[in-house]
């Protein structure tokens, strides 16, 4: 599996071994960084956060191929 160059920083009070093994297998298979923000700041559980990057990544990769 390719990874990035660089991992963004998944701090452990906020991120079990789990977690953090999720977000970054999110980057290597995407090569994007999930977007966490509102998760850190206790605004969604990591299972809203997840669903929530799963979704965007769905509606991006439809748009790109809409688009080609």
């Amino acid at each position: 599996m390719p990874k990035p160059a660089t991992f963004r920083v998944y701090p452990r009070r906020f991120y079990t071994l789990e977690q953090r093994a999720w977000c970054i297998r999110y980057e290597c298979q995407t090569f994007f960084e999930p977007v966490m923000d509102d998760y850190e700041a206790g605004n969604q559980t990591f299972e809203e956060a997840q669903a929530w990057n799963k979704q965007w990544l769905l509606d991006w990769a439809k748009e790109a191929v809409d688009r080609l």
